[in-house]
């Protein structure tokens, strides 16, 4: 027979340990202004997959205002495509931990002193 201490110290552990990670971890990036967002995008994260603001989604080529980016990951934002940084000083990208971001109170790598508006790609990976 399993004993009552037993059973409460399996509850208990199950209880405190952490919740399970998202299975479907998804990123969102929304245009307009970081106050009154005018349309929010959802994209599921790939970790270190390129998404660029191309075909389809250039509408959010440069219009990118707030970044919410999901738990256990990181993104980067460039301002070039393909993620590619032109090597000064990574000038031209932004990495960013899990967390609601108003870019435009991101400052870049190298200090520029605003980030919204300027995307072009990001990608993400698990931390």
């Amino acid at each position: 027979m399993i004993s009552l201490s037993l059973i409460l110290a399996a509850l208990i552990c199950a209880a405190s340990a952490d919740p399970p990670a998202d299975p479907n971890p998804t990123l969102e990036l929304c245009i307009g202004t970081a106050v009154l967002p005018a349309q929010c995008f959802p994209f599921p994260v790939q970790s270190a997959s390129c998404v660029d603001f191309i075909g389809g989604l250039t509408g959010l080529n440069k219009q990118v205002t707030t970044a919410d980016i999901p738990e256990h990951f990181e993104c980067a934002l460039f301002k070039n495509f393909a993620c590619l940084s032109n090597g000064t000083i990574d000038s031209d990208e932004v990495i960013l931990p899990a967390g609601m971001w108003n870019l435009s109170q991101v400052m870049g790598q190298a200090g520029s002193p605003c980030f919204a508006n300027v995307t072009s790609s990001f990608n993400c990976w698990h931390v």
